[in-house]
């Protein structure tokens, strides 16, 4: 589709470049071969290539794994679908769930907290994703890799279900 054109014309410049969903999705580089207004900060490449090419940086990108303090329980996929394009989404405050991953998530956690705390990936192959999340209130862990069959989870040697969340991605209790 690039080659065809298509590709600049599925991304207008305007507010919608700018929209939280990016930073949900992980977009930290947005590249252009026109300048952009609202793709973010503009980084300069050295050397320039021949044709002119743009890259900019999307500072509010979320990292592969974080936490946020609670849930946002929307009626059906459409609903969540619907709050993942809309200007106001927090992805940092909810995690977007609809009621049955809510029940899910609920049954396994405790009373949630407001703070922030540190996710560090320590190891990462193909097969295994370790992470260690630093001490603090309860909260929902949120891996933006799909979640699919086969994934299982342990938190401190214990074995604790995944839950789909924001739609697609791998979302756990944190105690």
């Amino acid at each position: 589709h690039m080659l065809r054109g298509v590709w600049p014309k599925a991304f207008p410049d305007d507010e919608r470049l700018s929209r939280p969903l990016f930073d949900l999705l992980g977009v930290r580089y947005c590249l252009s071969t026109e300048p952009l207004r609202h793709a973010g900060r503009e980084r300069v490449l050295t050397p320039r290539p021949a044709a002119p090419f743009h890259v900019y940086q999307r500072d509010g990108a979320l990292p592969r794994a974080f936490l946020v303090p609670s849930l946002r329980v929307l009626p059906d996929e459409d609903a969540v679908i619907a709050a993942m394009i809309e200007p106001g989404l927090q992805p940092r405050a909810a995690v977007l769930v609809i009621p049955e991953q809510a029940t899910a998530l609920r049954a396994h956690h405790g009373e949630p907290g407001a703070e922030q705390r540190a996710v560090v990936v320590t190891k990462d192959t193909p097969t295994e994703l370790e992470l260690e999340v630093a001490a603090g209130a309860p909260g929902f862990l949120v891996v933006s890799d799909a979640l699919m069959r086969g994934w299982t989870a342990t938190i401190d040697g214990q074995s604790v279900p995944i839950t789909r969340g924001n739609l697609f991605m791998r979302v756990l209790p944190i105690g």
